[in-house]
């Protein structure tokens, strides 16, 4: 199935590359089977992986076609695209290097990743929050390190500060907002890790708010409309 997509791929000249998420939740749509779109997209992640050793008519190199068919024109990557597997076991240790995101003025840094979990931590300064939204398939948990995050919470407003952990079901709209003078540091993650990383990669150094929230349709993050919440 992959070298079936792969072959599809390899096809289609630059200039009519898109999405290929996009056109596969289009295809899905019509089909009426939304797994049609989850499974292409672990497809593609998977040819995405492929290296690009081999001579142009090899799988690695075709692979590397393919990726190159499924990012969007003035979409940005940070490096090496993110493919989870089974979580690694050791220690990381303090200060050493990790992938860096910058989202429309949050700096995400990544701590763990793997097929089940994604963690990360957020730097988030003075007047900066993510609007609300639902994560459909993920359970995701702040854990807040310095600071004060202003949280809405399924229609309530609260705040968390140093220590207290804030638990979000998955399917429970919720934002947060640093109100604060200060920078404020949380550890986030999600579980199962669903495509939030490769999410990441998409909207490093964006700067079209509408763009973001498009994207991040497309991997399963989903913004109420602006004016949904008051106070947001």
């Amino acid at each position: 199935m992959i070298d079936v997509i792969t072959d599809v791929l390899v096809q289609v000249p630059p200039e009519h590359c898109v999405s290929a998420e996009a056109n596969l939740l289009a295809f899905a749509e019509e089909a009426g089977h939304k797994q049609v779109a989850a499974l292409g997209a672990r497809i593609l992640a998977q040819a995405r992986s492929h290296t690009a050793t081999s001579a142009p008519d090899q799988p690695g190199n075709r692979g590397r076609r393919a990726a190159e068919c499924v990012v969007d024109e003035g979409e940005t990557m940070t490096g090496e695209e993110i493919v989870l597997g089974p979580l690694p076991k050791g220690i990381t240790p303090a200060g050493a290097g990790t992938k860096v995101w910058n989202v429309l003025g949050h700096n995400y840094f990544m701590k763990a990743a793997s097929e089940t979990s994604f963690a990360f931590e957020t730097h988030d300064p003075p007047g900066t929050g993510v609007p609300p939204h639902v994560h459909p398939t993920q359970d995701e948990h702040i854990y807040v390190l310095d600071g004060v995050f202003t949280l809405y919470l399924d229609g309530e407003w609260t705040t968390a500060g140093p220590g207290d952990t804030v638990r979000m079901p998955k399917g429970l709209p919720h934002a947060y907002y640093n109100r604060s003078e200060g920078i404020t540091r949380g550890l986030f993650w999600v579980s199962p890790a669903g495509r939030l990383a490769q999410l990441f990669d998409r909207l490093h150094d964006l700067t079209d708010p509408a763009e973001v929230v498009r994207l991040s349709a497309l991997h399963d993050v989903d913004f109420l409309p602006p004016g949904a919440v008051e106070g947001a």
